[in-house]
């Protein structure tokens, strides 16, 4: 019955699209690729995805063309027309995710040609011109060459991704953003991490999108990371051991505070104590970062819904110079606070304090599996609110690593690191929403790797001191918006983009 309704929608196509009629075999794999759809709705989805939902095409005659074309042309992968700079626009990429999905057109070719169709190239009224085959544009000419760019930013780019395909989730406006730092891990040790992950097992090949990031501070060649993390979470460039203070004590709004006021949730995990410099970078405004019983009233007055790390020797008031508890604090304004992972992972609650070590947390593998059990943990959290999240996971003992030269530690931190970047990676491939940014805030240890073996996943690795480097590290990134992140940027580009991404 299914195929009679089938062939019925080729009647009728044949109809009005004559050129339709010469690709039946491929609208018959609607049929096989839905499988479980009725007769009738199959019948609804081919028509309305060929047609598009009130012709909003004005001239039948060229639409009649484009649309024969397009079915016609469903398994040519050289041109994929987004014709005329109206709406329409948008119901012919429409009609071109719908083959997409049926398997028909092949989705990298797609959104391939998107990218190169949208080059641009100065046109009238703040239009792209977009770049087609010659052979398409003789037979086209002149309606193919140009769509405007509010279209392609509000019609196309959200289209690509509410696709649910994987490259469309690399396209348009992100929901959540997860930012992720291993803390003084720079290109060698990103290397040093694939290669002992050994047959291109290692989460840093699972991301489409990498570039590097200039890592200078305010006052030094050498960032520390109190600089470093203020960079990243508020586009601002500091003095070395400054958190989210200026040079004349202005105090510093950060991606996270942006994200509260658009009812967001926010959040950070790290394997360091909750008082470092990097996690203090999320909710912190000191002039010095080692102002521990400042932040620690900071971290409990900040608005995030859940923090994991060490620490809680300096929430005690036997340990304060103030005398004062900030776990009073967080009590009052509806915090649970936790001393074991277990009980962490257990917890049902909105508003979560774990505070898993009095001090630092264990170095690995003594820690165990620690970093990704709690990442996942937040999201599973965060991810509650259907305004969205913004969360900051470092990787913290990397850069205690190569403080101390210990390759041994090193390859420990980042196998550690491995694990937690593959569980959020998995996470955001099924959301289709989440930005997710790795990079470092500096490197640390000058390291190299002059020798190595690549089958057995050995690195020799050397070490050039025991402190940071001005050189540039790392930025990968993954889903909605991950193409911005290309290229050389300054560290303070990366909130920048994000907060034009997340309208923050």
């Amino acid at each position: 019955m299914k195929k009679i309704f089938l062939l019925a929608v080729m009647a009728t196509l044949s109809l009005h699209f004559p050129g339709s009629a010469q690709c039946p075999e491929a609208l018959m794999r609607y049929s096989d690729r839905y499988p479980a759809a009725e007769a009738q709705d199959l019948y609804k989805l081919v028509f309305q995805d060929l047609y598009g939902p009130g012709h909003l095409i004005s001239d039948s005659a060229t639409s009649a063309r484009y649309i024969a074309d397009e079915v016609a042309n469903m398994g040519n992968t050289d041109a994929f027309p987004l014709y005329e700079y109206t709406l329409c626009d948008s119901h012919f990429v429409r009609v071109n995710l719908a083959l997409v999905r049926s398997g028909v057109l092949p989705l990298d070719k797609f959104v391939s040609s998107l990218l190169r169709s949208t080059e641009g190239l100065p046109a009238p009224d703040g239009r792209f011109v977009l770049s087609h085959s010659d052979a398409f544009k003789s037979a086209y000419h002149p309606h193919y060459r140009i769509v405007r760019r509010d279209i392609f930013e509000n019609e196309i780019l959200p289209l690509l991704s509410a696709a649910g395909t994987p490259a469309g989730r690399h396209a348009g406006r992100p929901q959540n953003v997860i930012l992720i730092i291993g803390d003084g891990m720079g290109v060698p040790q990103v290397y040093a991490s694939v290669v002992a992950q050994r047959a291109n097992r290692s989460a840093f090949l699972r991301f489409p999108v990498s570039g590097f990031s200039r890592t200078y501070s305010r006052n030094r060649y050498r960032t520390d990371s109190s600089a470093g993390g203020t960079a990243l979470t508020t586009g601002h460039k500091v003095d070395n051991y400054h958190v989210n203070w200026g040079p004349e004590a202005q105090r510093y709004n950060t991606i996270f505070d942006d994200a509260q006021r658009q009812d967001m949730s926010t959040g950070f995990v790290v394997t360091s104590s909750v008082l470092d410099a990097t996690p203090a970078a999320t909710y912190g405004h000191v002039p010095y970062r080692k102002m521990f019983d400042t932040l620690s009233l900071q971290m409990a007055q900040c608005g995030h819904s859940v923090m994991m790390g060490g620490g809680y020797k300096y929430f005690l008031p036997q340990n304060r110079k103030d005398g004062l508890a900030p776990l009073d604090t967080l009590a009052t304004r509806g915090y649970t606070v936790l001393r074991t992972l277990d009980d962490a992972r257990a917890f049902q609650g909105d508003r979560m304090v774990a505070l898993l070590y009095d001090g630092d947390p264990l170095t690995e593998p003594a820690r165990g599996d620690m970093l990704r059990p709690a990442a996942m943990k937040a999201i599973e959290m965060l991810q509650r609110n259907p305004q969205g999240f913004a969360l900051m996971i470092e990787g913290s003992q990397i850069d205690w690593a190569c403080h101390n030269n210990d390759s041994a530690y090193l390859r420990a931190e980042l196998a550690d690191f491995e694990l937690m970047l593959h569980a959020v990676l998995d996470f955001a491939e099924r959301d289709g929403h989440t930005l997710v940014v790795v990079t470092a805030d500096h490197e640390t240890g000058g390291v190299t790797l002059p020798d190595g073996n690549i089958e057995q996943g050995v690195n020799e690795v050397r070490f050039l001191w025991g402190d940071h480097t001005g050189c540039m590290v790392p930025v990968f990134a993954y889903g909605p918006g991950a193409q911005t992140f290309s290229g050389i940027q300054e560290n303070t580009d990366i909130p920048a983009k994000i907060r034009k991404l997340m309208k923050l």
